[in-house]
């Protein structure tokens, strides 16, 4: 699972993606806070938690205000699991998995080659996600403004 800011990023600008997998995401292990700038951890009770809202909340020894509270899940982003991301592009297309992995290589090896892109993709979930961008919405990132164009 790729926990690096910049896929923290694709995920939350891929608001479409957000809507999709709402119901589906383990927070304890995909999420991320937008607020705080943390990945989301599970606490000493077995429930996830942000470990910024946490420092926050030890730091002053009280309940910290409404305003630096991240415990509302819309204050989280997910971030999408390959299989997840996979399961988005075999429903667009209704290809089978031989299919994917065909039309993926052939994305991939465009994304890399062609398109002059040297070292475009830091991880596995980070070509995936522009694969399924590119495919379901015929969006691409723009890494040096951080959205989806």
């Amino acid at each position: 699972m790729d926990k690096t800011i910049k896929y923290a990023k694709m995920s939350e600008e891929a608001k479409k993606i957000q809507e999709l997998l709402k119901d589906e995401f383990d927070w304890s292990r995909q999420g991320y806070c937008i607020q705080h700038k943390y990945f989301i951890k599970v606490n000493s009770f077995g429930s996830p938690e942000c470990p910024g809202w946490a420092e926050i909340y030890e730091a002053n020894a009280v309940l910290a205000s409404e305003s630096e509270n991240c415990f509302e899940f819309d204050r989280w982003i997910g971030l999408p699991y390959q299989d997840q991301l996979q399961e988005i592009v075999l429903a667009i297309h209704k290809w089978t998995a031989v299919d994917l992995v065909w039309h993926f290589s052939e994305w991939a090896t465009k994304a890399t080659n062609e398109w002059g892109n040297s070292v475009p993709f830091g991880s596995t979930e980070q070509l995936l996600i522009q694969f399924v961008m590119k495919e379901k919405y015929n969006k691409t990132w723009d890494d040096e403004n951080e959205k989806w164009n």
